[in-house]
């Protein structure tokens, strides 16, 4: 199978996590992910995002893959904030990643499926 890309959100107050496999990272995948997380808060005037500074973790990737007026509905539900380059811990989902990496990352999976079920 060779790689592929966890994207994964934590609501800290609540202990709720969202994560979705795929098999390669791109603005397409961000972009899905984005608009799942979206809809996981169907009433949330703006989510708040704590995110690294990926080049692809940026709402331009929204317009390359959505219609105009969708991307900017999207980009207008989140408010983001990006971590410093070099401090990663500061992002609490990396610390819910470097656990996965500890627990089940570690080793060799199969296949897609079976990463998204661990």
């Amino acid at each position: 199978m060779g790689s592929c890309c966890l994207l994964a959100a934590i609501e800290p107050l609540k202990g709720n996590r969202v994560a979705k496999v795929y098999g390669q990272r791109s603005r397409k995948e961000y972009t899905d992910f984005m608009q799942m997380l979206s809809k996981q808060y169907p009433n949330a005037k703006k989510i708040k995002v704590v995110q690294d500074n990926l080049n692809t973790h940026k709402t331009a990737s929204f317009y390359q893959h959505l219609p105009a007026n969708e991307a900017f509905a999207l980009a207008q539900r989140f408010e983001f904030h990006y971590t410093p380059k070099s401090a990663s811990w500061l992002n609490m989902i990396e610390i819910e990643f470097s656990a996965l990496s500890r627990k089940c990352l570690n080793r060799r999976i199969p296949s897609q499926e079976k990463l998204t079920e661990k």
